[in-house]
């Protein structure tokens, strides 16, 4: 009988959640901004909103579909379309007791820019993340404590 496999992502900060299953763990993400477009009244519920990329850095995935994706999400091409269409994230936030503390809600996001390290163990279908820019359509972030 197998014993189950540790969570690869217990010891990150910040887990990466796709469809409620994690698929990658990071240490450090950048701030949270959204600019009002120019030309328009400062009434954030009314006026267009323009949000700054989300950067992912040091982390790792074991998810081969979550590699795929940002690897193809920055290059164009016929063939890679599907594999590289806009997706809703999920980015956990954890304490030091490992409790979750923030949820955020990246909405059609795809990947501008990816820096993966070389791959971490022979055969192992898992990649370092050095860094991973997230080009996105909004955010909702909401604190649990």
């Amino acid at each position: 009988m197998h014993s189950p496999r540790p969570d690869p992502y217990k010891n990150f900060k910040f887990r990466v959640k796709h469809f409620d299953t994690h698929v990658a763990g990071v240490s450090e993400i950048s701030g949270l901004d959204a600019v009002l477009v120019s030309g328009y009244t400062f009434d954030l519920s009314t006026g267009p909103l323009e949000y700054t990329p989300l950067v992912l850095r040091r982390g790792v995935t074991h998810d081969g579909s979550f590699q795929l994706w940002a690897r193809t999400g920055h290059t164009s091409g016929r063939h890679l379309a599907r594999a590289s269409r806009p997706r809703d994230l999920t980015i956990d936030e954890f304490n030091d007791a490992g409790e979750r503390v923030s949820i955020l809600q990246v909405y059609r996001c795809w990947v501008s820019q990816y820096r993966a390290l070389q791959e971490l163990k022979s055969g192992e279908p898992y990649a370092g993340i050095q860094l991973m820019q997230l080009e996105h359509e909004g955010w909702n972030l909401d604190r649990l404590e």
